[in-house]
């Protein structure tokens, strides 16, 4: 009888990306994280995550720094206004 022959399993598809973006006033004052969704040939979901910070160019993280910046002065202006 041979032995089994292990399954090939391969990612198929991406099904979802979650992007996390985060401003604290402690260090890590910045940050992004991606997860990312990753269906495989045998039907299994895997969830792939991890700093999106390296992957990307200067300037796409200096938008994200002008997003951040944006958004907590949205915020601070609608939250501590009321």
């Amino acid at each position: 009888m041979p032995f089994n022959q292990a399954l090939d399993i391969k990612p198929t598809s991406i099904v979802g990306i979650k992007i996390t973006l985060w401003d604290q006033d402690n260090l890590p004052k910045e940050g992004a994280e991606y997860l990312v969704d990753v269906v495989y040939s045998n039907g299994e979901h895997r969830p792939v995550s991890g700093d999106l910070i390296p992957h990307l160019a200067k300037q796409q993280i200096t938008m994200l720094q002008t997003l951040l910046s944006d958004l907590r002065s949205l915020a601070e202006t609608q939250v501590l206004s009321r």
